[in-house]
C-alpha cells in the first residue's frame, strides 16, 4: 500500500509537471489574456482526467487507448517544450517563434511516433563465434523477444502475425525476458492458441518480469503452461551438450513476497565448458553472472525508452539500456520489445525480434 501511495503521487507530480510545462510555454510565447488561460487550463485538465479515467477503466478500449495517447503526447511536449524553455534563458526575443515550431513539432513527432509502432518488428540479427562451440553446434538460431504486455484486447490478428515472423526465422530456441501478460489469466486466457502456433526445435523458454508479477504470478505460471513455455525460476536447463539456458525471477517478487532473483541459484550445477545463455527480465545482474561464466546475456524491461524523455532516463539508470554489448569476451543484449507498454508510441526506437546464430570459432 505504502508503495502504491509513493507512486501514485510521483505519477500526479509528474502529470503536473508536464501539464505546467505546456501551460507556462503556451502563455509566456503568446501573452494569452486571464479568460483563454482559463480555457487552456480547462482543457489540459480535462484532458489528464481523462487520462487517468484510462487508466483505471482499463476494459473501455476507446477510454484506455485515447487516455495513454494524450500521456504520451504530455511526454513528448515535455521533452520538446523543456528544449525550448532553455533558449527562453539565451534568446528570449525569439522565443513566440521556437514555441510555435515547438508545438508543430510536438503534432509532427507524435504522429511519427504512432505509425512507428503500427510497423512490423523489425528483425536485427548477429553472429556469435564461441571456442565453446564445437562445428555441430553451428547455426544455433536463437529468437529474442519481450514485453508483449498481454491484455484481453490485445489483436489477435497483430499478435499472430509477429508470432509468424518468429516461426519464419526457423528458430532452434525462442526466449521470452519477461513482460509477457499485462492483465489476469481468465482475460488473456483466448490467446493461447496463438501461442501454441510458435514452433523451435527446442522450445520456448520466459522468465516473468515486473508486469507480470504486477497481474499475479499465478496468471502468469498458467498462462505459460497452457502454452506450453518452460519457465526460468532461478533455474536453468540443458538445452544441447554444450548449450545450457539459466533465468532469474524478477525483483518485483521480492516486493510480491514470492521470492528474489538468485543469479548462484539460476547457475548451479553448469559445467565451466558449456555456453551459458542467461536470462533476466530488467538488465541489472550481469555483473553477477558475467562473473560465474555468462556467455550471452540477454534482458528487456527498458522498451529502448519508447518515448522521449524514457530515452533519457533509462540511459541514467540502466548501465546496459539498450542494444548489443561486449564485455569480457561474453555478448550483453536489452531489446526494447515487440510491444509497448502504455501510449501505443514508438520514437527513436522500434518494435524488435532479435537473433543470434551461433557458431564455433572455426566458422
Amino acid at each position: 500500500m505504502v508503495r502504491f501511495i509513493i507512486f501514485f503521487f510521483i505519477l500526479l507530480f509528474s502529470l503536473f509537471l508536464m501539464n505546467f510545462v505546456i501551460y507556462f510555454s503556451v502563455v509566456k510565447a503568446f501573452k494569452i489574456d486571464r479568460k483563454k488561460r482559463g480555457w487552456l487550463i480547462l482543457a489540459l485538465v480535462l484532458a489528464t482526467f481523462m487520462m487517468i479515467l484510462g487508466l483505471i477503466f482499463r476494459n473501455v478500449s476507446w477510454l484506455r487507448e485515447t487516455g495513454y495517447i494524450w500521456l504520451g503526447v504530455l511526454s513528448i511536449s515535455f521533452t520538446v517544450l523543456m528544449i525550448n524553455l532553455s533558449i527562453l534563458l539565451i534568446f528570449r526575443r525569439v522565443f513566440r517563434i521556437t514555441t510555435t515550431i515547438s508545438l508543430i513539432l510536438i503534432l509532427v513527432l507524435s504522429g511519427l511516433a504512432l505509425l512507428n509502432n503500427i510497423k512490423s518488428p523489425t528483425i536485427r540479427e548477429y553472429d556469435i563465434h564461441s571456442e565453446k562451440l564445437s562445428d555441430e553446434t553451428d547455426g544455433f538460431r536463437i529468437v529474442l523477444v519481450s514485453e508483449f504486455h498481454l491484455i484481453g484486447r490485445t489483436s489477435k490478428k497483430r499478435l499472430e502475425n509477429k508470432l509468424q515472423i518468429i516461426n519464419q526465422l526457423d528458430p532452434d530456441l525462442v526466449v521470452i525476458a519477461g513482460d509477457l501478460i499485462d492483465e489476469p489469466f481468465d482475460r488473456v486466457s483466448h490467446l493461447l492458441s496463438s501461442f501454441r502456433l510458435l514452433h523451435s526445435t527446442h522450445g520456448t523458454y520466459s522468465v516473468p518480469g515486473n508486469h507480470d508479477y504486477y497481474q499475479g504470478i499465478d496468471s502468469y505460471h498458467s498462462f505459460t503452461q497452457a502454452a506450453e513455455i518452460y519457465n526460468l525460476y532461478n533455474t536453468n536447463s540443458s538445452l544441447t551438450d554444450e548449450i545450457v539456458i539459466a533465468g532469474v525471477i524478477d525483483k518485483t517478487a521480492g516486493v510480491k513476497g514470492t521470492g528474489f532473483p538468485d543469479v548462484g541459484k539460476a547457475m548451479e550445477k553448469i559445467e565451466p565448458e558449456d555456453f551459458i545463455i542467461f536470462v533476466s527480465h530488467q538488465p541489472l545482474y550481469n555483473d553477477e553472472a558475467l562473473g560465474l561464466g555468462a556467455d550471452l546475456l540477454l534482458a528487456g524491461h527498458t522498451h529502448g525508452g519508447q518515448i522521449p524523455p524514457l530515452t533519457l532516463f533509462i540511459k541514467l539508470r540502466f548501465q546496459y539500456p539498450y542494444g548489443l554489448y561486449e564485455r569480457d569476451g561474453s555478448l550483453i543484449y536489452t531489446t526494447s520489445g515487440i510491444s509497448t507498454w502504455g501510449p501505443p508510441m514508438r520514437l527513436f526506437s522500434r518494435n524488435e525480434i532479435v537473433v543470434f546464430n551461433l557458431y564455433s570459432v572455426d566458422n
